[in-house]
């Protein structure tokens, strides 16, 4: 039982000691990383027939760990620059894949 105790606290300590000293370090020592995305979607219903083709990126920044805490941020964004009416129509709602914004 004293050697699982001992292994405990190492790991307790183990973790404290990776964290950042100040807030200053927690945003210095952050983590960044992103993706970039693209699908496309093409569809048939009845004599109708559309397609689209979406781009999506995603960046996310992460600070490091200040007494136990970490903040972050996310933004993400999609566009379908080359989109016409009737794709529009077909990938809209309720499919949704048709949904340019960020956030």
């Amino acid at each position: 039982m004293k050697a699982l105790r001992n292994v405990s606290m190492l790991i307790a300590f183990g973790m404290c000691a990776d964290a950042a000293e100040s807030l200053a370090d927690a945003f210095k020592n952050g983590n960044v990383t992103g993706e970039l995305r693209s699908y496309y979607f093409n569809q048939k219903t009845g004599d109708e027939k559309a397609d689209i083709l979406d781009f999506a990126v995603r960046l996310n920044y992460t600070t490091d760990s200040y007494y136990g805490f970490r903040g972050g941020a996310t933004f993400q964004s999609s566009s379908s620059p080359f989109i016409d009416e009737d794709a529009k129509n077909m990938f809209g709602a309720p499919n949704n894949m048709y949904g340019p914004g960020a956030v």
